[in-house]
């Protein structure tokens, strides 16, 4: 009898000992993927961004110092007052009227002369003449959203949840 109880205790440890060793190495590979997916997915999926560009001004005078561009804006658009600028150094200068108004004006670049930032399909795209400028108005039925322009030197864009063509044509001859 003690000889079948030391067989059936030597069976029991092999027994246990095997399945410890079977599901530590299962876990160990396992625990090794997961590892492995968990670095790849981090490396891959982390959350990593690229610092903004911009930097915020506390008013226009200081927008213009920082982007070394000058610009002349209107103080208000409708009731809005301006509320930020901002500005990417030696090239881009963007004072924002609330929601009421984004306006833009930086160093003509090589690429593309929209600086909008505005990328929707818009049912119409007309283009007119203001102060001898060739500007590109992009809207939905009466209302203009965006204005798009350039001279010799720069790119503007005025962007807006909409208005009529006249107050945008009036917006437009007051950037400088």
């Amino acid at each position: 009898m003690k000889k079948n109880i030391r067989k059936t205790v030597a069976i029991l440890a092999a027994a246990a000992i095997l399945c410890g060793t079977v599901a530590a190495l299962t876990a160990c590979g396992k625990g090794s993927a997961k590892n492995n997916t968990a670095s790849d997915n981090s490396n891959t999926s982390q959350n990593v961004q690229i610092p903004s560009p911009w930097t915020e001004y506390t008013s226009l005078d200081e927008a213009v110092k920082g982007s070394g561009i000058k610009i002349e804006v209107p103080e208000a658009v409708g009731d809005t007052k301006a509320d930020l600028w901002m500005a990417i150094n030696g090239e881009m200068i963007e004072v924002r009227y609330g929601d009421a108004a984004d306006i833009r004006k930086a160093i003509l670049p090589s690429d593309s002369h929209d600086i909008s930032g505005d990328y929707n399909d818009y049912a119409q795209t007309v283009t007119t003449v203001i102060e001898d400028n060739q500007v590109t108005f992009k809207g939905d039925g009466d209302k203009v959203m965006v204005a798009v322009w350039n001279d010799d030197k720069y790119a503007y864009s005025v962007t807006t949840p909409g208005v009529t063509a006249d107050e945008m044509k009036a917006l437009v001859a007051s950037v400088k």
